[in-house]
């Protein structure tokens, strides 16, 4: 699955007061750090007094997991039947049948459902109901039970029941069928429940949307247990099975599809007007991949050897998913000759889904996507949103190997899936669109975020512990950075070392071994092809199996040689935190040049003895940032990089940038915040879009730090020097005969612009307005619409707002109404953002994207945290109405509250929740307090440097 990062700028209310309690905070910052880590630590101790910490009992010293399913049913085949409406209905009815083999003998057959309700219940006699009503159990009635049986497939005799359990559905979501007398190990029996389910509302299980015609779409998502929302299942990946689905429902017209993971083999027309449709039976797979869709429908497709490609569009777009078809067909064939692994189903559909809380869902398949990633009108999508959306698709092809075929054994392995599918989605567009240079760009938007993620105190290693992740809430929050991005930061790092070829033969001999079944890391790295296989694997396991990532501090010695040292690096962390990880170390394949451009160079810095001595004269480290490190250099060091920055090819300046920007805002590491200003403003005439990509996002970060502080009227001159020269260089439109090549210009324009025109460059927000004006008669490229809506909406009063907003409203193409959405977030005007903000509550806005709007808002400094979040404190209960429960918890709750800079903040966000903390995500609200202490920590060591700094080389002045 593609999880939904959505990376995507008036005066803040009360700026007055948030100045006074600044100046508190600092004064009492000591005090700060002290309550902020016992709140923390109360409030979490509070939760699980509340909830109730029961993911792992210890009996007599016995370990049991009440979350779990046990071993002794192991599910073989699904048979499930769906009666489904398209005409307003709110449930379904459904009917599935298991062939279960039996490996340890037992009376209890258990097995995964949630929000559901049971034929037997439904049926059962008054004392029947009263005892269930008592005690969640539902006695059998002469050994039967209405709507469910077991039988023997020996004998096909039913098996005597003794009741039915739903005693722990609420909780752990899960029931029992008890039995008599024991089912026989070793023997296959038929477990049939007939059952009525909601048609829901809140992208989990089977949902329900609307595409923009007004026609609803039933689909699916299952991952990772949101299957037993739609059917009772045993949905963990390690029990995997066949599945053959019959769906009965009624079809608007013909262009209604009744879609499955694989192909339909029956249809039958039924007297009342429904149709019953038959598919033909799966691979062996985990439930988390079933998929099945009904809903109105285009598409164009293209056969492939013997698989036929499909894309999926709403009506009327079917030649706008032509990029993808072709795509699809490329990657499939570079992936079964990767792996030398045959794709085991005849089709490979891909289909938009109207709302769809991820990005994409890798359905076995069927895959699913938000419709961004896979319809591409020319006339608004941009080269890099085709490029983007491309990546997704790869990604989730590369699942269909990574995933489908080879599974994870438990979600605590999840990297197996996820961090190799964020590696491979690239490393095959690099080798089917070359020209795209997406490993270079990888950089930007998946390099740096996982580093990010893996600096503060509370990140996990790769592969968790599988007594630490056993609730759904504990299992969603193994979808982060760390997963996706690290894993796939990590598995290119191992590429790296290993090389090509060898990657590839460790790979394809991971698949010949554990094809079609589920593995664990241990297995994987068992197959490495090296001469010393336990050693290299527990190299690679100093990555794997503890959280964070190293730095490596760089010593000139007195003789000319270089000492180094590695140590935990920290983007925030106090004294008692740091110290904790000490003793913290990595094997790390270290790699220098002695020139800028010199022979590249290798040595391996063990784990065990932690410091290394290099006689070369070593000019840099990390080559082409092929190692998931940082490196700190003396101040002496630093100064000659940047003086001869130019020196470094892309990869170089890239890794020296992202390394000094986040040692020097780092709350733990000691180094002068002006080397990064410098080292910025050393990088103006840059020409290549990565770097510049990488600066616009650094430079937000500080923004969103230093916008309510009197420094802010310096950093914005800062911003715009840095921008004015490259801006006048390169203009709005490419200029024929200039140095720099067309392709390189229209992808680094888009970040240049936005710097301009966001810190109020007059001219580009003079040329922004007078292009929005003649949009009718000179289109606007779909490339720039970004910065120049925002410009406008920034810039603007409300006359050019609404004619935004109403132009969002009426405009269909679903990449242009995201550009037109996130553009009303930059408003300058409390009120206008407050119509945004109820605009993300509105029907016009999908409940996919309502909390990414309301986020947005709040990154709008210095005004949008504390609108936002009045909102959120007011609306709140709207908000769960419309997005449910896991958006706001997973993306709400971090998305504006980690933009919180003070203590008072924090503490408003702690009484706020209380009350219903035991719904929240706790890693993700941990992490949220985390950020607030990272934020205020940043201001109390780093804001009087940087204000010295700026002020002095940039001096107040009115803009």
């Amino acid at each position: 699955m593609l999880s939904s990062s959505g990376h995507h700028d008036a005066t803040r209310i009360g700026q007055e007061n948030v100045a006074e309690k600044r100046r508190l905070t600092i004064i009492s910052i000591v005090v700060v750090a002290i309550l902020t880590i016992i709140v923390a630590g109360v409030t979490i101790w509070a939760t699980y007094l509340i909830r109730g910490w029961d993911g792992v009992i210890e009996d007599d010293g016995v370990k049991t997991y009440p979350y779990r399913l046990p071993d002794t049913i192991l599910p073989r085949h699904y048979d499930i039947e769906i009666e489904a409406l398209l005409d307003g209905a709110t449930t379904f009815n459904g009917v599935v049948s298991i062939r279960l083999e039996v490996t340890t003998e037992t009376n209890v057959v258990e097995l995964s459902a949630e929000e559901m309700q049971f034929v037997a219940i439904i049926k059962a006699t008054e004392d029947q109901k009263k005892q269930h009503a008592k005690n969640g159990v539902l006695p059998a009635v002469d050994g039967k039970l209405a709507g469910i049986s077991i039988k023997s497939e020996k004998t096909s005799s039913e098996v005597v029941l003794s009741g039915f359990s739903t005693a722990v559905l609420e909780k752990y979501r899960k029931i029992q069928v008890h039995t008599k007398n024991n089912l026989e190990k070793g023997a296959f029996y038929i477990l049939r429940i007939e059952y009525q389910a909601p048609i829901r509302t809140d992208m989990r299980g089977f949902y329900s949307s609307k595409a923009a015609d007004g026609s609803t779409v039933l689909s699916t998502q299952f991952e990772s247990e949101d299957g037993r929302a739609a059917i009772p299942l045993f949905d963990e990946p390690k029990f995997k099975a066949t599945y053959q689905m019959t769906i009965t429902t009624k079809l608007k017209d013909e262009k209604t599809r009744v879609l499955f993971n694989t192909d339909e083999i029956e249809r039958t027309n039924l007297p009342d007007g429904r149709v019953k449709v038959k598919f033909d039976k799966t691979p062996l797979m985990s439930t988390y991949l079933i998929a099945f869709i009904i809903g109105q429908y285009d598409y164009i497709e293209k056969t492939d050897g013997k698989i036929r490609h499909r894309i999926y569009t709403p009506v009327g777009k079917s030649e706008q998913g032509r990029a993808a078809l072709e795509a699809s067909i490329k990657v499939t064939k570079f992936f079964q000759d990767l792996y030398q692994v045959e794709y085991p189903i005849n089709k490979m559909d891909h289909i938009s889904i109207p709302s769809f809380a991820s990005g994409a869902m890798e359905n076995f398949g069927l895959i699913t996507y938000r419709e961004t990633y896979i319809i591409f009108d020319n006339a608004t999508a941009s080269q890099l949103d085709k490029e983007n959306g491309i990546e997704v698709v790869s990604h989730e092809i590369s699942h269909q190997f990574n995933g489908n075929i080879i599974t994870c054994a438990f979600w605590t392995h999840l990297w197996l899936n996820e961090g190799f599918a964020t590696f491979m989605e690239t490393y095959a567009l690099d080798k089917t669109y070359p020209d795209w240079k997406r490993g270079l760009k990888k950089l930007t938007n998946s390099v740096i975020y996982a580093a990010d993620a893996d600096s503060v105190p509370s990140a996990d290693p790769i592969v968790r512990l599988y007594d630490k992740i056993q609730s759904k809430d504990e299992i969603d929050s193994l979808f982060n950075s760390i997963t996706y991005d690290k894993g796939g930061a990590v598995l290119s790092m191992f590429f790296n070392y290993l090389g090509e070829d060898k990657f590839v033969q460790w790979i394809r001999s991971y698949f010949a071994k554990y094809k079609n079944q589920n593995a664990e890391t241990k297995q994987l790295l068992e197959l490495l092809p090296v001469q010393n296989v336990q050693e290299t694997a527990t190299n690679f396991g100093t990555w794997l199996h503890q959280p964070g990532m190293p730095i490596v501090q760089v010593n000139e010695n007195a003789d000319g040689t270089i000492s180094l040292s590695q140590n935990r690096f920290f983007s925030y962390a106090n004294a008692t935190q740091v110290d904790q990880f000490k003793n913290s170390t990595w094997w790390i394949p270290l790699t220098y040049v002695t020139s800028a451009d010199g022979d590249v160079k290798k040595v391996e810095m063990s784990s065990k003895v932690p410091s290394l001595k290099i006689t070369d004269k070593v000019y840099k480290f990390n080559y082409h940032k092929t190692g998931f490190y940082r490196v700190n250099y003396s101040t002496k060091m630093w100064k000659n990089l940047i003086a001869k920055i130019e020196d470094f090819d892309t990869e170089d300046r890239f890794d020296l940038f992202n390394d000094i920007f986040s040692i020097a805002t780092s709350t733990v590491e000691n180094i002068d915040s002006s080397l990064m200003f410098e080292m910025l403003l050393a990088l103006k005439n840059d020409d290549t879009s990565i770097l510049w990509e990488n600066m616009y996002q650094s430079i937000l970060k500080l923004h969103q730090l230093l916008a309510a502080e009197s420094v802010s009227n310096s950093f914005s001159r800062m911003v715009k020097d840095l921008v004015k020269n490259k801006y006048e260089s390169i203009g709005w439109t490419n200029v024929p005969g200039a140095d720099e090549d067309e392709e390189n210009l229209d992808e680094l324009r888009p970040f240049v612009l936005n710097l301009a025109c966001r810190f109020g460059l007059t001219e580009c927000v003079t040329e922004a307005f007078k292009r929005y004006q003649e949009r009718n008669s000179t289109i606007i490229p779909p490339i720039l619409r970004n910065a120049v809506y925002r410009a406008v909406v920034s810039n603007g009063g409300e006359r050019e707002y609404y004619q935004i907003l109403n132009q969002f409203k009426a405009e269909q193409d679903s990449v242009e109404r995201t550009k037109l959405m996130y553009a009303l977030a930059y408003t300058q005007q409390i009120p206008l953002l407050q119509t945004t903000l109820d605009l993300a509550l509105s029907p016009h806005v999908k409940p996919q994207d309502s909390i990414f709007l309301i986020r947005e808002v709040a990154r709008n400094v210095p005004s949008g945290p504390n609108v936002a979040w009045n909102f959120v404190r007011t609306r709140y209960d709207a908000i769960l109405s419309k997005c449910g429960q896991d958006q706001v918890s997973n993306r709400l709750v971090y998305g504006v509250g980690s933009l919180f800079t003070n203590i008072f903040e924090r503490d408003e966000l702690i009484q706020f929740f209380a009350p219903n903390i035991e719904k929240l995500s706790m890693k993700h609200y941990s992490n949220t307090l985390e950020a607030i202490e990272k934020n205020a920590k940043f201001l109390s060591k780093h804001l009087p440097a940087i204000n010295t700094y700026l002020t002095e080389k940039y001096p107040p002045q009115t803009l």
